[in-house]
């Protein structure tokens, strides 16, 4: 199975398909915890490192995330952190997000990465979204300038302004109640976020 893997999509099958066979491979695979993970933690990071499918990428980061604490403190863990870090650096690579939360997950270091992705305009809006979320999970108000932009410019993509304002809820102070007030007339997404922030700053 992990030659399979490590042979890529076979003739015959769609790509949602080998998505869906690949993902049930490696659950198998992850089943037995007595299992020696090093040969999928391998072929896991030639796929993150080296293929072109995006979907599949994150499915490895995903499952790379969840074993790596079974290969304990071995060059192949050493391999494994060094590559979430350099992701989590890669503003244009797609994945850049996935990699900063399973990073983070398995307490590798972040230092300022989840900031600089937040910040980073060349990032895709899904891995700054994630590394909004990795900032306030890790309390780092530094994040709190740029939010507070986001959540008030309207060009801001709605996803984005919407974890900007979860972030001013969860790491602001009473001061922000005021950049709330700013949001006053939005509806939707945005009205529910700015109402759950309301209610989170009052209770502090």
């Amino acid at each position: 199975m992990i030659q399979l893997l490590g042979n890529g999509m076979p003739d015959g099958l769609s790509r949602g398909e080998w998505h869906e066979r690949v993902n049930d491979w490696l659950n198998w695979l992850r089943a037995d915890p007595t299992a020696d993970v090093a040969p999928m933690v391998d072929v896991l990071l030639r796929i993150v490192e080296t293929s072109d499918d995006e979907v599949l990428r994150v499915y490895a980061l995903q499952h790379l995330g969840m074993v790596r604490h079974r290969v304990g403190d071995s060059s192949l863990a050493a391999r494994v952190d060094a590559m979430m870090s350099r992701l989590a650096a890669e503003p244009f690579d797609p994945v850049a997000g996935a990699a900063l939360m399973m990073g983070c997950e398995n307490d590798g270091p972040t230092d300022d990465s989840a900031l600089r992705l937040a910040e980073s305009e060349r990032a895709s809006t899904a891995a700054r979204v994630t590394a909004i979320h990795v900032a306030v999970d890790s309390g780092d108000v530094r994040v709190l300038p740029l939010v507070r932009a986001l959540a008030t410019e309207n060009e801001t993509p709605l996803v984005l302004r919407k974890a900007a304002v979860y972030a001013i809820g969860r790491l602001g102070g009473p001061a922000d109640a005021e950049v709330l007030s700013q949001l006053q007339g939005e509806e939707g997404v945005i009205e529910a976020a700015v109402a759950a922030a309301r209610k989170r700053l009052a209770g502090k």
